[in-house]
């Protein structure tokens, strides 16, 4: 790792807002997660957002979760704010370990919004095993998971597994693609959000999360009717890799506007200008 690098994860801990509230304990949780979290083969904690997780250490994710309590901070401070009313249909496509699922009905049961349902979709099946324990952990039976992928079409499609501590990086595979010889190669069913919505008498989803490692395009193309209807009524979208180019003109072409989320919450209209790396943006229909 570059120094610069390093002195990059230094501040960032320091800006961090639970530094803020309670420095003493956030640094206590990094030297926790330092010289004992790191070193266990399974981890089961209490996080700030009021639910327990079991995971590996080497889980992109888990570390910030062990000693800051929080992951995706500022998107998740956006998502809590349109978590606003009762009986809300919410879908988390490309789950991973369910983080957004679980801070879903964590949040929901703490305001007391009732009739919440969440449906999960996690296609590798090893991250979709710790993704059903730590619902079954919570007992969060608003949750429901699904070991299935959402793609453009539906059938079977091959999907590339990264090694342990890697599995938020799975992906579908695009024709001729080259696969890292790490990776382990598997089928994965597949099912498109037209049809699979249809098939349940879904008419209606208020919130939607999608990170499925550049392949939004495809999850996008595969829920165009909904899109026509502006049947989804709030998007979060990871964007920096793969199509997100023109899967951002699909949405505008359905009137969905985009703005960027910032890295205190708020949001701005999207601008190149402004972009980091991998962002994310909010899409809402325009009225």
């Amino acid at each position: 790792m570059k120094l610069s690098d390093w002195l990059k994860m230094r501040v960032g801990l320091f800006q961090h807002p639970q530094f803020y509230t309670n420095p003493i304990a956030a640094i206590r949780r990094r030297l926790l997660w330092k010289f004992y979290g790191q070193h266990q083969f399974t981890l089961k904690f209490m996080t700030e957002y009021g639910f327990q997780v079991i995971a590996q250490p080497q889980d992109i994710g888990v570390g910030s979760l062990f000693y800051r309590g929080q992951y995706e901070w500022a998107e998740l401070q956006l998502w809590r704010r349109l978590l606003n009313r009762p009986n809300l249909t919410i879908l988390d496509v490309g789950a991973n370990i369910g983080l957004y699922s679980l801070v879903t009905a964590a949040y929901c049961r703490q305001q007391s919004l009732i009739g919440a349902t969440i449906f999960g979709f996690e296609p590798n099946p090893l991250e979709f095993a710790k993704f059903q324990q730590n619902v079954d952990l919570n007992g969060y039976s608003e949750i429901q998971a699904f070991n299935i992928a959402v793609s453009g079409q539906e059938g079977v499609s091959q999907m590339a597994i990264p090694p342990n501590g890697l599995g938020v990086f799975g992906h579908l595979l695009s024709p001729h693609e080259k696969v890292s010889s790490q990776d382990t190669i598997t089928e994965v069913k597949t099912v498109n959000l037209d049809n699979w919505c249809k098939s349940r008498d879904i008419t209606q989803i208020d919130l939607m999360k999608l990170d499925v490692e550049g392949y939004e395009l495809e999850v996008l193309k595969g829920a165009e009717n909904l899109l026509s209807q502006q049947s989804i009524g709030v998007l979060f979208m990871e964007i920096g890799h793969g199509l997100w180019r023109e899967s951002l003109s699909l949405l505008q072409d359905h009137r969905y506007s985009i703005n960027l989320i910032r890295r205190d919450g708020s949001i701005q209209p999207f601008d190149d200008e402004f972009l980091t790396g991998w962002d994310n943006i909010i899409a809402q229909p325009i009225c």
